[in-house]
């Protein structure tokens, strides 16, 4: 199972360091993806810092400054200008020519396309699969022309000519096709080292790549590479085996096929490019802009409606989504990791199921009508299976799974649905598995140390369901090594586990033993979550997420929900969120919850999914992704449900308080 690394404060240096300076301009040189959430920040600090610098320069100097910063101010903004995609109008404008074309089947070549495209990329899809599309560079006069075309053969060829009623289906056909249109503005010559480079330089979903060898150029728009689940260093390899003709050439793995060897060697030049995405997000609807070729969720749809919305839909994603696409009512095994265009799923792991019978079950104590019996229903008849598949002698070898199944069934019982084991053994072997990673008072040693803190859970909600003295004192002494070995500095990481076992211990105490802990842990999260402030325009879906800065990846993806379930429940507990912090939390709760339902699959993206229903609610790993595993799903669930929880408790200590 993985686990998020630690939160890692951006490094700030002084404005006046050449080193930072020369850091500063590599960074706008090869155009970091997020690039103004590390900039906008340090542009408050560093500018007391110029200031700081400058004191003791004559007002000639500084006027000779400010005329220069001015000039090149001015320089930058044009060239901006320049390559910027088509604006909304000239892409509107584009978008009705295109939609008349591919209406009529065909292209009406006296008409003229707006001269900001510079290159164009036309999807037609039928029922939720492609049925015809073209693509046109700037090395083609008329780009929107050539990609319709193109798009439009395409999808004739695929009706049978022999059929006699082949001008009716055609006409037919073109009528229901929804249109995904991509425009382009000119392409930006970037240099690159390596293919990994191009993943961190290139913004994916947002920007397109293209490789040129002597006069040919082959290139790939956004929205093909994330339907066919490429980063952008995995499309520049495709770009340049079909310009360059040799499908050998660029190897992503070897060091001797990297970009710049290429470039040396061959001559061969890169490219970036932004684009304007206009999409029908059902047949006959009107076009819709995208950003990364999804709807951008907004703020203000963020509710209390909004959230529960959210949560049945998640929890619908859970309830019927299966491996076979057989009937719901005979559903007993979750399906593994979902990909939204192949409709293709991985094996499940045992834990994403017992995961998901959790989530399923806290869902349902915060509902009141039918939802609730389908999931109460759905999380028994998980758990069920998997304890039949220990008792039929397969036995227990992973102790998360063994803790998360033990976690489920304490709360189906809290529910009023327990589940009875197929033996009296059951149990007590499930529990063993657990158990046997904390001999001595400390922990195996083969136990990764993320799995620690799922353990600690299972048995302090062993303890609170029981009432067993000597397992409480197991799980205090479990959950205090967690603490004194990881370090404040990187507790997140065993979040949300280790915080709701201290919770759950904690009782009706008082204080909470590691509140201040918690507290920091908190605060150190949320200053990295991203606000607008931070995304800009290009990364705006981005915001609410948490930018874990010691992962292999620098953007917010999924994993930002792991802290955030612990959060959200902080916000109901008074002891560790006062009344005059709520509202604080509850604005950064919404953020969260904001870019949750971005990663959700919605209408923007059902449009591309072979099983729209299917994929709808579920959770991906990251925007640039169409995979939906069912840990994400589940634990986002899982946010939303302690959203809603403690959402109500704070309201009711308002009233309760006169608010």
């Amino acid at each position: 199972m993985s686990v998020s690394s630690s939160v890692v404060p951006f490094e700030v240096q002084s404005a006046c360091h050449t080193a930072r300076r020369g850091a500063a301009a590599a960074d706008a040189a090869r155009g970091r993806p997020f690039s103004d959430a590390t900039r906008l920040p340090r542009r408050g600090v560093a500018a007391g810092q110029r200031a700081a610098c400058c004191r003791n320069a004559t007002p000639l100097l500084m006027l000779i400054a400010l005329f220069l910063a001015a000039a090149l101010n001015g320089r930058a903004l044009a060239q901006a200008i320049a390559i910027a995609p088509p604006g909304p109008q000239e892409a509107m404008e584009a978008w009705k020519l295109v939609d008349a074309w591919v209406r009529a089947g065909k292209v009406d070549e006296a008409a003229a396309a707006p001269a900001k495209v510079a290159a164009a990329s036309v999807t037609l899809r039928l029922d939720g699969s492609v049925f015809g599309r073209g693509v046109a560079l700037e090395t083609d006069a008329r780009p929107l022309h050539t990609a319709a075309q193109a798009a439009i053969e395409e999808a004739l060829s695929r009706i049978p000519a022999t059929s006699a009623l082949r001008d009716q289906i055609r006409a037919e056909a073109l009528a229901r096709a929804t249109i995904s249109l991509e425009l382009a503005g000119p392409m930006i010559p970037v240099t690159l080292a390596t293919y990994d480079e191009a993943d961190m330089v290139i913004n994916p979903g947002l920007e397109g790549v293209a490789a040129r060898f002597g006069d040919r150029v082959a290139g790939m728009f956004p929205e093909w590479m994330l339907v066919s689940g490429l980063m952008p260093g995995d499309g520049l390899v495709a770009c340049i085996s079909k310009a360059s003709g040799d499908a050998a050439l660029a190897v992503r793995v070897d060091p001797r096929a990297q970009p710049r060897a290429l470039a040396r060697e061959h001559g061969a030049v890169f490219y970036r490019f932004r684009t304007t995405h206009l999409a029908q997000v059902e047949s006959g609807g009107t076009p819709r802009f995208l950003h990364r070729c999804d709807l951008l969720v907004q703020p203000s749809e963020i509710d209390t409606a909004a959230v529960r919305s959210m949560a049945d839909d998640m929890a619908a994603w859970l309830i019927g989504h299966d491996a076979a696409g057989v009937d719901r009512d005979d559903l007993t095994v979750l399906g593994g990791r979902y990909e939204i265009t192949t409709n293709k799923q991985a094996t499940t792991l045992v834990f994403e199921q017992a995961l998901a019978a959790l989530a399923l079950a806290e869902y349902a104590m915060v509902l009141d009508g039918p939802g609730r019996d389908a999931a109460i229903e759905r999380a028994h008849a998980l758990t069920a299976t998997l304890l039949e598949q220990a008792g039929n002698g397969s036995g227990w070898t992973d102790p998360v799974a063994a803790a998360f199944t033990r976690i489920a069934m304490v709360r189906l019982a809290a529910a009023g649905r327990p589940v009875a084991p197929p033996s009296p053994l059951t149990v007590p072997q499930m529990d063993a598995v657990a158990d046997a990673c904390w001999t001595g008072g400390e922990w195996v040693a083969k136990l990764p140390e993320a799995a620690r803190s799922i353990i600690a859970l299972s048995v302090a909600e062993r303890a609170a369901a029981s009432g067993d003295a000597q397992l409480r004192e197991r799980a205090e002494a479990m959950v205090r090594s967690i603490y004194r070995e990881t370090g404040n500095d990187r507790l997140v990481s065993h979040m949300p586990w280790v915080g709701r076992a201290e919770l759950l211990l904690a009782t009706d105490a008082q204080q909470v033993p590691a509140a201040a802990a918690l507290r920091q842990m908190r605060d150190q999260v949320w200053r990295h979550q991203v606000t607008f402030e931070d995304a800009g325009v290009d990364d705006v879906d981005l915001m609410g997420g948490i930018v874990f800065t010691a992962a292999p990846e620098p953007r917010p993806t999924w994993h930002s929900v792991r802290p955030a379930v612990f959060l959200a429940q902080a916000m109901g507990d008074p002891r560790l969120t006062d009344d005059d912090e709520v509202l604080r939390e509850v604005a950064r709760m919404t953020r969260m919850t904001r870019f949750i339902h971005q990663l959700a699959v919605g209408d923007g993206l059902a449009r591309i999914a072979r099983s729209p229903t299917r994929a709808e609610g579920g959770v991906r790993a990251a925007l640039w992704e169409l995979e939906q595993p069912p840990e994400a799903t589940a634990l986002s669930l899982m946010f939303l449900t302690e959203v809603i929880r403690s959402g109500e408790k704070a309201a009711a200590r308002a009233a309760a308080n006169g608010g």
